[in-house]
């Protein structure tokens, strides 16, 4: 996800694809990293923006994971020796900074053993929750969540097809029910896995449960632009 300003971009997260083509990075200047975790799918871009960008970029980690081997994890993860560009920060659950007038709040998700954290970006009185990778939400989280008074959006995790159960990701109907717990205004369901509805499948699925509600759902896809 990439979070855009009237002079820059804020990066949220980084795959592989999303830097397969390079050529994003220097449309508009990248003023932060934040990254919800250290597993490939949300991390292995970080190669890529630290030989692309010639100037400190802040780069802001989860809670240190090197206590973990890669068995003890469970998966696969990034690590970085020379981060060039970048200038990695790690930061605590719910600790939060500012960086050129975002402010971004860590907040801590269930993603088994592995510490992920979303974040509560705010700025000009439009609230974003990232709720990538995480089975429901944290007390803490949640009443972190409902405290805000308007939620412009949430983008939440919803991997799995309905009816599957899985101890790390959210399906779509868990995704949907965290959307209405949110009140947010809208509910972009991301992270939707192969094993997912085939597209025409989620969509009508999603628009059959949401109908009638107040609220906006959509259906990531690449490309896709939301303003606020």
């Amino acid at each position: 996800m990439v979070l855009f300003d009237e002079d820059g971009q804020y990066v949220v997260d980084c795959g592989p694809a999303a830097v397969s083509g390079g050529h994003w990075v220097d449309v508009t200047p990248i003023k932060g990293v934040f990254i919800s975790h250290l597993h490939p799918d949300h991390g292995l871009g970080l190669y890529s923006i630290r030989w692309a960008v010639q100037r400190p970029i802040p780069t802001f980690l989860p809670p240190d994971t090197t206590e973990l081997d890669d068995e003890g994890i469970g998966h696969e993860s990034v690590r970085i020796v020379n981060w060039l560009s970048l200038r990695p920060n790690r930061l605590d659950f719910f600790a939060a900074v500012e960086v050129d007038g975002l402010s971004a709040t860590a907040l801590e998700l269930c993603h088994g053993i592995t510490p992920t954290q979303g974040y509560l970006f705010e700025r000009g009185g439009v609230s974003i929750a990232y709720l990538i990778d995480s089975k429901g939400l944290p007390q803490q989280t949640a009443e972190l969540l409902d405290a805000v008074d308007v939620l412009n959006c949430a983008v939440v995790d919803a991997t799995y097809r309905p009816g599957r159960e899985d101890p790390r990701h959210n399906n779509v109907d868990e995704a949907i029910d965290l959307g209405v717990q949110l009140a947010a205004r809208v509910v972009v369901l991301t992270h939707v896995g192969h094993h997912n509805l085939s597209k025409p499948e989620l969509e009508a699925h999603v628009e059959e449960r949401t109908r009638g509600f107040d609220q906006e759902f959509i259906c990531a896809y690449d490309g896709l632009t939301l303003t606020f």
